[in-house]
C-alpha cells in the first residue's frame, strides 16, 4: 500500500536523519541548545529580552536590537525612546501587578507584557493601560505590547476599557520576535553575543512556536511532494491524525485509572475531555463526588499547547472565593513548583516552563502516551495525584464552596 511504503520511507528518512546528527556529534553538537541548560521561564525571558533591548547593556550592539525592535510596531505606533532610557524587569505598579519589561525616558513610555506560556490573568492588561494612560498623561507617548502567540480577549482587557487605552495596545507574537531576532542576528559584530541570539532564535521556535527544525521541515515537505501516491498517503494520514491522538489519549487516562487503583487509591474518578484538538481541553481528577473543585491539566491554546495543572472549580455553577482559594493555594505549595492564582477558575495552579512538564504538541508526548506505563509524563501525573489524594486538609477544601 502507498501509505504503508510512505510510513516506510518517512521511518527510514528519520532515521537516517538521526544517525547522520549522531556522526557530527561531536564536531557541530545540532542537538545542543544553551538556554536548555537553564532553568528558562517567563521571567529569565524578560531578562533576556531586557538585556537585548538596553543599548548600554554589556552586548556592546549599542541601539542595534531596539532599532529594529521599533519595526516590529512603527507602522501601527510612531513612538521611539530618546537617546538616555532606563530599561526595567518586573516593574511593580500601585495595584501592585508587575509590569515584564519597562523601558521609560522622560517623554516615553514602552511597556512589554510577556506571555509565552502563562494563561492570561483578569484584567491584566487593563489595569497596565490605565496606570500608563495615568503616568503619561498628556505631554508623554505610551505603548502596551502584549507579546503572546494567542490574541488579546476580554478577560484580560475588557469591552468596557476606554478606547484611549485599548488605542495603546499592541498585540505582537513570538512568530514576529523571532523574526526580529533573526534580522538583528544578521548585523551582530561580536561572535559570543551572536551564539546568544541564535540560540535565543532556537529556544523560541522550539520551546514557544513549536516549530520543528526547518532543515527537517523543508526535506520532509519534498518527500512528499515527490509523488501523487505520497501526497494522497499523506493528505489521508493527516486527516485521521487526530483520531489516532485520540486513541492514544484514551489509552493514557485508561493507564492513569489502572495506576491509582493498584496504588490503592479508591474513590477517585479519572476523565478526559472528548475533544482533545480544542483549547481548554484536557483530563481532571476527582477526588470525591461531592467535590466543588477538581484536579486538572488544561491546554490553555488550540492543539493541545501551553498546559497548566492545578486546582480547577469543577464548573461555572461554583462561585469563585477569595478567601477559600486563598486556603487551596497555601495547601498546594510544595505540590505545585510555584502556585498562582487565577481569580476565577483556578485557585492554584502551574505551568511547563516551571514544572518542566511536557507540552502535549510535542512528538515525545504523544509516544509517550504509547507506552504510558514508561513515561515520565505519567509518572509526574500520577505522584501529584498521590500527593493531593494523601493531604486531608487539602481533599476537606475541594468540598467548601
Amino acid at each position: 500500500m502507498s501509505i504503508q511504503k510512505l510510513l516506510d520511507d518517512v521511518t527510514l528518512w528519520r532515521e537516517s536523519y538521526k544517525k547522520a546528527n549522531a556522526l557530527f556529534d561531536r564536531q557541530l553538537a545540532p542537538a545542543f541548545r544553551l538556554l536548555n541548560l537553564f532553568c528558562i521561564n517567563e521571567m529569565a525571558l524578560s531578562n533576556c529580552l531586557a538585556f537585548l533591548l538596553d543599548k548600554n547593556e554589556t552586548h556592546g550592539q549599542q541601539d542595534l536590537f531596539i532599532n529594529k525592535f521599533y519595526e516590529l510596531f512603527s507602522s501601527q505606533k510612531n513612538i521611539q525612546l530618546e537617546s538616555k532610557y532606563q530599561v526595567v524587569t518586573e516593574y511593580k505598579i500601585p495595584t501592585g501587578r508587575r509590569i515584564d519589561i519597562l523601558l521609560t525616558d522622560h517623554k516615553n513610555y514602552i511597556a512589554i507584557e510577556n506571555k509565552p506560556w502563562a494563561c492570561n490573568q483578569k484584567d491584566q492588561l487593563k489595569d497596565y493601560g490605565t496606570w500608563l494612560h495615568e503616568e503619561a498623561k498628556n505631554d508623554k507617548n505610551w505603548l502596551l505590547i502584549y507579546l503572546c502567540n494567542r490574541e488579546i480577549n476580554e478577560y484580560t482587557l475588557s469591552e468596557d476599557t476606554d478606547e484611549s487605552i485599548r488605542d495603546n495596545v499592541l498585540h505582537i507574537t513570538f512568530y514576529e520576535l523571532r523574526n526580529w531576532l533573526i534580522d538583528c542576528a544578521l548585523y551582530v559584530q561580536a561572535p559570543k553575543v551572536k551564539l546568544l541570539v541564535e540560540d535565543l532564535i532556537q529556544y523560541i521556535q522550539e520551546n514557544v512556536n513549536g516549530e520543528i527544525n526547518m532543515k527537517q521541515q523543508d526535506e520532509l515537505v519534498k518527500m512528499i511532494l515527490s509523488n501523487s501516491n505520497n501526497l494522497n498517503s499523506a493528505l489521508l494520514i493527516a486527516n485521521n491524525i487526530e483520531v489516532v491522538k485520540k486513541e492514544l489519549f484514551d489509552k493514557f487516562i485508561k493507564n492513569l485509572r489502572d495506576q491509582t487503583a493498584n496504588l490503592g487509591m479508591v474513590g477517585i474518578k479519572i476523565e478526559g475531555d472528548t475533544e482533545i484538538e480544542k483549547r481548554y481541553a484536557g483530563f481532571q481528577i476527582k477526588f470525591d463526588p461531592n467535590d466543588y473543585f477538581v484536579l486538572r491539566w488544561e491546554s490553555q491554546g488550540t492543539m493541545q499547547r501551553d498546559i497548566i495543572y492545578g486546582i480547577r472549580r469543577k464548573d461555572a455553577t461554583v462561585q469563585p472565593n477569595k478567601k477559600l482559594y486563598k486556603h487551596i493555594a497555601e495547601q498546594m505549595e510544595g505540590i505545585l513548583s510555584s502556585p498562582q492564582s487565577n481569580e476565577l477558575w483556578w485557585p492554584a495552579w502551574d505551568s511547563p516552563e516551571k514544572n518542566a512538564m511536557p507540552k502535549f504538541i510535542e512528538d515525545e508526548t504523544w509516544i509517550s502516551f504509547f507506552h504510558p506505563q514508561e513515561s515520565t509524563f505519567t509518572k509526574s501525573v500520577i505522584e501529584i495525584i498521590r500527593q493531593v489524594y494523601e493531604k486531608q486538609t487539602l481533599r476537606a477544601l475541594l468540598k467548601e464552596r
